[in-house]
C-alpha cells in the first residue's frame, strides 16, 4: 500500500534512514569542534611563545 508515496512497510527505513542521517551529522560536528579546538590550541601556542 502507497500513501503520498511512502510505501507503508518502509516506515522502519525511514527510521533507520533518520538514524543514519543523524549519526553523519553527529559526526560532523564532532569532527568539526575537534578542528576548531586543535587550531584554537595551536594559535595558543603560538601566541605563548611570541609573547615571551
Amino acid at each position: 500500500m502507497v500513501l503520498l508515496g511512502v510505501p507503508r512497510k518502509g516506515w522502519r527505513g525511514w527510521v533507520s534512514l533518520m538514524a543514519a542521517r543523524m549519526k553523519r551529522i553527529g559526526w560532523f560536528i564532532a569532527i568539526w569542534a575537534a578542528s576548531v579546538a586543535a587550531i584554537g590550541a595551536v594559535g595558543l601556542m603560538i601566541r605563548a611563545v611570541l609573547s615571551t
